[in-house]
């Protein structure tokens, strides 16, 4: 039957999934704002958030983050 995961792809048991946070934007009524995503990815989807530097590993680095301090 299979897991479909959050990049759309498909595993056959969940320890296949990589549970991640990612930077992202949003808009709001006050304009783009910085938001943090939660996803179930596959291998090769993780591989590509991490090429893009897009992975937010910590508590510490998702509130840098959120408060524009990751640069």
């Amino acid at each position: 039957m299979g897991i479909t995961l959050s990049c759309g792809h498909r595993v056959e048991d969940y320890e296949e999934a990589h549970n991640i946070a990612t930077k992202a934007w949003e808009i709001t009524t006050e304009g783009w704002s910085r938001a943090i995503h939660y996803s179930s990815v596959c291998e090769t989807c993780k591989k590509d958030y991490e090429a893009e530097d897009s992975i937010l590993y910590s508590d510490e680095e998702e509130n840098n983050w959120l408060k524009g301090e990751d640069e």
